[in-house]
């Protein structure tokens, strides 16, 4: 690879490789009842095998403020 342009898509790079990092932390944290879907297992598979499974995840895999109790 032409070393130019591998720094021209190094930011790009960086960037997908923080969203899989939030995708996968959040994945993890979040409970069952507020993925879409119910399981982890197709999402985590999701996320590692499509490019843009982090995007696809974080904007419709997750169920916000569904099944969610008051805190203190």
């Amino acid at each position: 690879m032409d070393p130019q342009l591998a720094l021209a898509l190094s930011p790009l790079m960086v960037l997908g490789g923080l969203l899989l990092l939030l995708a996968g932390i959040d994945l993890t944290r979040r409970p069952n009842t507020e993925i879409w879907g119910g399981s982890r297992i197709p999402w985590a598979i999701w996320l590692l095998v499509i490019p843009i499974g982090p995007i696809t995840y974080l904007w419709f895999g997750r169920r916000i403020g569904q099944n969610r109790t008051e805190g203190p």
